[in-house]
């Protein structure tokens, strides 16, 4: 859930594991070295019209991979590869909770961008929302494209004593 916030507030941290990392993983890639963690962030940069020192650059990185070795989304201490994301059920349901109140519902919360901070595709999103309806935290239905989701509560205050009891 931290992890979660941490890449909310950091755009950088958020665009380089929905962009890069995520789509490494869905290609059957694991290795991320820090030269590529530079250049995407020089790419970005390159974007926005702006530009870091080499210097800046490299520790930004460095930064970034250390976040997220530490968050468990990369694993290895020198040479970095992507870990195997266990997003517990209690953290899902809080997420979607959150995502949920923030006017993600149906397919949009089943397909919104921030799962793949967890690297988690529609498949997993969905087979998580159905775990944490076997649990009673939550309502899932899907039939055909049609995605329902419903919540026991109002707050999420109300709904973490609901998960976490």
């Amino acid at each position: 859930f931290y992890y979660w916030i941490t890449a909310r507030a950091e755009p950088a941290l958020y665009g380089f594991v929905a962009d890069l990392v995520y789509t490494r993983t869905r290609s059957g890639q694991s290795v991320i070295r820090i030269e590529e963690a530079i250049a995407w962030l020089n790419h970005r940069l390159r974007l926005t019209g702006k530009a870091w020192t080499p210097t800046v650059l490299k520790k930004v990185a460095r930064g970034m991979m250390a976040a997220l070795r530490d968050f468990g989304i990369l694993e290895g201490a020198v040479r970095k590869r992507i870990a195997t994301v266990n997003l517990c059920p209690e953290a899902f349901a809080l997420i979607a909770f959150c995502l949920h109140d923030m006017g993600a519902t149906g397919r949009d919360l089943v397909r919104h961008p921030d799962w793949r901070l967890f690297l988690l595709g529609e498949a997993e999103v969905e087979r998580l929302l159905m775990e944490c309806h076997q649990h009673g935290w939550l309502k899932f239905e899907a039939a055909g494209d049609l995605r329902r989701t419903e919540f026991p509560s109002a707050t999420f205050k109300e709904y973490a004593h609901v998960v976490l009891g």
